[in-house]
């Protein structure tokens, strides 16, 4: 039996429907956490959330895992072992809502949304695995959802959109790949036209560093198109934009595999500093 095998046969003689007993489920989650510390036990969220996948969820489980998605920074704070409660609850939402019915969906959407502009950069992380499982299951289904979030997304939930996307096994297809490149560039259209104080915040910050490496995912995945979205901003006025291109020509999966294109692009930079 793997490792794997084994936290998953103990997570689910844990947890029993109705008749699991939390207070012994969380002990177990807290106690493996690997909290405080610098790496949250993933596997350990990631095998918790596989036991909700099926769909077969109790009204007092999913409740149960609403409520520990909802605990705030007061009650789990950053970097203690109560913030794993939040982090893996936020995947198990996440793994459940492709067997979800139109209600409990509602509530997982505003529940990831909300994770999504946490103050716990782990809690916001989870919301961003949480929704590169749902796009494994339906790529359509998580645009959609996307599509109806950015029109009005703030700058942490641009970054969770781009952090989610940016995750190869949802890169196989070409039109997925387009959309991203075309999600970036938007990104970085709104990052240009901030004004600059904000680019001294926080939010700012984090959707910035998304850029620095999820532009390289997505060029990687389909180079001809994403080589051509590259160019203008390599020749933008923008500093940021041009930082963002530099940074994603640095990385192995371009620089490696495509150093023609990279020193093309790198050239246009070089050109305009």
């Amino acid at each position: 039996m793997t490792n794997l095998s084994a936290i998953h046969q103990e997570l689910r003689s844990l947890i029993a429907g109705d008749a699991t007993d939390w207070e012994t489920l969380k002990e177990h989650l807290l106690t493996h956490s690997n909290l405080p510390g610098p790496r949250a036990n993933l596997e350990l969220a990631a095998a918790f959330a596989d036991c909700f996948a099926s769909g077969e969820v109790t009204a007092h489980q999913f409740d149960r895992l609403c409520h520990w998605a909802g605990l705030t920074p007061a009650e789990a704070p950053r970097g203690e072992s109560g913030e794993f409660l939040p982090l893996a609850a936020v995947l198990a939402l996440g793994a459940l809502y492709g067997a979800a019915g139109d209600s409990r969906r509602a509530v997982i959407l505003d529940t990831l949304r909300r994770a999504a502009n946490d103050e716990r950069w782990r809690v916001r992380e989870g919301a961003a695995i949480a929704l590169q499982r749902m796009g494994g299951h339906d790529f359509a289904g998580l645009r959609a959802v996307f599509d109806q979030w950015l029109p009005a997304a703030n700058l942490l939930e641009w970054r969770c959109v781009l952090a989610t996307l940016a995750h190869p096994p949802l890169l196989r297809d070409p039109e997925a790949v387009h959309y991203c490149l075309d999600t970036a560039d938007a990104a970085l259209t709104l990052l240009a036209g901030l004004e600059p104080g904000v680019r001294h915040t926080e939010p700012y910050r984090v959707v910035r560093q998304a850029l620095e490496y999820a532009l390289s995912v997505f060029v990687s995945a389909l180079p001809e198109a994403g080589f051509a979205h590259l160019k203008p901003w390599a020749e933008s006025s923008d500093h940021d934009g041009r930082r963002i291109v530099q940074a994603n020509l640095k990385n192995s999966r371009l620089a490696k595999r495509h150093p023609e294109r990279v020193d093309a692009v790198q050239t246009q930079l070089n050109s305009g500093a």
